[in-house]
């Protein structure tokens, strides 16, 4: 079961995104940085700030 991070105060979105020292600095960059289709469970797990909950985020 993969799983991803996301973090705000990361310098720029550069990381693997595989643990929270190489997360993601935004949710869009993440969710694009996937293979897909997806196999078994994902989950991104998001730092407090990463998203604002009323902005849509593709799937």
């Amino acid at each position: 079961m993969p799983n991803w991070y996301v973090d705000p105060d990361q310098a720029d979105d550069s990381g693997a995104g595989e643990s929270w020292a190489t997360a993601k600095k935004h949710l869009n960059a993440m969710i694009q940085a996937l293979t897909y289709p997806l196999i078994g469970e994902n989950i991104i797990y998001l730092k407090v700030g990463a998203t604002n909950l009323s902005t849509a985020v593709p799937v």
